[in-house]
């Protein structure tokens, strides 16, 4: 079942095309990465699945009943960890779209699956830690719990293994992959880290959209989309990418 259809989309800032005329879909219980270069377009398009940002052109179809469709997992730049919760607490704003704010009270239901949550993760024993007060790895994994606590069909996660160790790196991927068995599963991969092999589908994002099959990736494949020599190397069990090094960041 295609739970996802893009059909020509095209989003613009001012007289700056970020995407143009981009097509694909996503398969229910896919586990789909999402790279390219800096300004090429990957958070526009997220913005864009998330209904954050309208395209001037084309549609976005999500098939599914869910009220909220989505769980959403910023980049750490994106979320203040001095703010101070603790980790249930944090875990419990994942259902907040449900209730109505400023005037909440979560209820035992609430709290139940929080704490379902927070097994699924592993975190349940950091419950009433402050969120400050933990290591990369581990905040990453309460941000997780937050996002799938209201038990959304597709998870979104924006770079979610930047700036943290290999042994947590290892350990998200695979705490996605037992998530992936039961929701479809998004990632933005930052352009000079990772191709995993826990992805099924890959799109390729630089104004245009390019969508692989794992398997048909190579280094002249992402040439056409880094428009760059691309090497492919192996880090322990991940293969990774090694991009041109006059990449930028950009908004985009």
């Amino acid at each position: 079942m295609k739970i996802i259809k893009v059909k020509n989309v095209s989003a613009w800032y001012g007289d700056f095309c970020a995407l143009e005329n981009v097509n694909f879909e996503i398969e229910e219980k896919d586990f789909t990465g999402i790279i390219g270069p800096n300004g090429g377009g990957k958070s526009t398009l997220i913005k864009i699945l998330l209904g954050l940002k309208k395209p001037e052109t084309g549609t976005v179809d999500i098939r599914t009943d869910h009220k909220n469709p989505f769980g959403y997992v910023p980049q750490f730049t994106t979320f203040g960890k001095d703010f101070p919760v603790s980790v249930e607490e944090t875990v419990l704003m994942g259902l907040l779209t449900k209730k109505a704010f400023p005037y909440v009270r979560f209820n035992r239901q609430d709290q139940k699956l929080a704490c379902e949550a927070m097994a699924k993760l592993g975190i349940e024993h950091l419950k009433d830690r402050r969120i400050n007060s933990l290591s990369g790895g581990q905040l990453q994994k309460v941000m997780i719990a937050r996002a799938v606590v209201a038990d959304p069909p597709i998870l979104i996660l924006d770079e979610p293994v930047s700036n943290i160790d290999a042994k947590s790196e290892i350990e998200i991927y695979d705490l996605l992959k037992e998530l992936n068995k039961e929701k479809t599963v998004i990632m933005v991969s930052h352009n000079t880290s990772i191709i995993s092999s826990y992805f099924k589908t890959l799109l390729c994002v630089n104004k245009h959209v390019y969508h692989h099959d794992k398997s048909e990736m190579n280094g002249e494949e992402l040439e056409k989309v880094y428009g760059s020599p691309i090497e492919l190397i192996s880090h322990g069990n991940i293969p990774r990418l090694i991009l041109p090094k006059h990449e930028e960041h950009n908004h985009a």
